[in-house]
């Protein structure tokens, strides 16, 4: 028996690999957004800083200008893969800010490093460096995976280059400063990022929820059914819309009061989620009235689901506190057709076998015909 106090309806949520990966394919989008032209921008301060090797030491400059122009070409090569890729996914998207980690900083490194005193002026460039990193990758493991590859690169070079002692201790400091500093400000980049993202997944799911029963509602199943139906054109595969509505719905709201009228509309709900699959979409569109999307489904198959689903309904008993009570309901079949000028054309002939299982009777089945 139904316990006597109802529950609400589940948030439907994805399950947590699905979530995540959904989350880190939507973030490498909203990172990489308008990348081209801070990639274009990166490589001209990184041009610019040519203009200070002068300063510093005027006749190594072009020394330092060719390793520049170097990571200027490395950045535009590993954009261009970004853009190229048809399938811009996290997985990717992280590949290639990677490898920016290691070009960029050995390139810089490589280029301070032709000028007499290069590395003592230049280490104030690698700061920019361990800002760099937690913005692009906002990630704990990421940004420490970042700060060890670019300060690997730094340290081997300036010791390659001779400096040692006070000189490289310094230059280790720095760059396990920078990385403690660059996983910090991470963390707290991917909190606030992931916060975000799921205020954005629940106001988009309260969107398209219906509040009481936690279905779907009639906006989101007519948007499924419209993809659905443009897949069975494109394809020529069977769809079919199952209708129904419970029977004299207005006599348990007047007789019970509609607290239990909304108890019965949450537990048909549940009942249906049992019964349908995970590719199926139930939807609540009206004030008793359920609709089903029902994807690679003939009619035939339809109409066993629909009865399964009658006789479940009827079975069912739902206590009221002023005794147990039970509904049925009236089904009306439709399959999406390849003809159809539009999906609501199987809609309209779903209905009309549903209005037609209310005049045979109802608790019934109707086929369009």
């Amino acid at each position: 028996m139904t316990p006597l106090e109802p529950v609400p309806p589940p948030e439907p949520t994805q399950p947590e690999a699905a979530n995540r990966v959904s989350y880190d394919d939507d973030l490498a989008l909203r990172l990489s957004g308008d990348s081209s032209f801070r990639a274009v921008l990166f490589c001209l301060l990184i041009l610019g800083l040519n203009i200070l090797d002068r300063f510093i030491d005027p006749v190594h400059a072009n020394d330092a200008l060719l390793w520049r122009l170097a990571v200027a070409a490395a950045i535009l090569a590993v954009q261009g893969l970004w853009v190229a890729s048809k399938q811009k996914s996290y997985a990717l998207y992280r590949r290639l800010v990677l490898t920016h980690t290691i070009t960029v900083p050995a390139g810089m490194t490589l280029a301070v490093a032709q000028l007499d005193m290069g590395l003592v002026y230049g280490l104030a460039n690698f700061i920019f460096i361990y800002i760099w990193i937690p913005s692009v990758l906002p990630s704990r493991r990421d940004a420490l995976l970042g700060g060890l590859f670019s300060g690997s690169a730094i340290i081997a070079i300036s010791w390659f280059d001779g400096e040692h002692g006070l000189a490289l201790a310094n230059i280790i400091c720095l760059v396990g400063l920078g990385t403690v500093l660059s996983m910090l400000t991470a963390t707290k980049f991917e909190a606030s990022l992931r916060r975000a993202w799921d205020q954005e997944q629940r106001a988009a799911q309260e969107a398209r929820t219906d509040v009481l029963t936690g279905s779907s509602n009639r906006r989101h199943f007519e948007e499924a059914a419209l993809a659905e139906w443009g897949r069975c054109k494109r394809y020529g595969r069977d769809a079919a819309l199952l209708l129904f509505d419970l029977d004299h719905f207005k006599r348990v709201n007047d007789q019970y009061g509609h607290g239990i009228g909304d108890r019965v509309l949450r537990r048909v709900a549940a009942l249906c989620r049992d019964e349908i699959r995970d590719i199926d979409t139930l939807a609540r569109i009206g004030g008793e009235e359920f609709a089903i999307l029902l994807p690679e489904t003939d009619a035939a198959q339809a109409t066993v689901l629909a009865d399964r689903l009658r006789q479940r309904l009827a079975d069912e008993r739902i206590d009221t506190g002023k005794g147990a009570i039970s509904v049925t309901a009236s089904f009306g079949i439709a399959p999406l057709l390849n003809g159809d000028e539009e999906w609501r054309q199987a809609l309209r002939r779903a209905d009309a076998a549903l209005y037609r299982a209310k005049a045979a009777g109802r608790n019934r089945i109707e086929l369009a015909s």
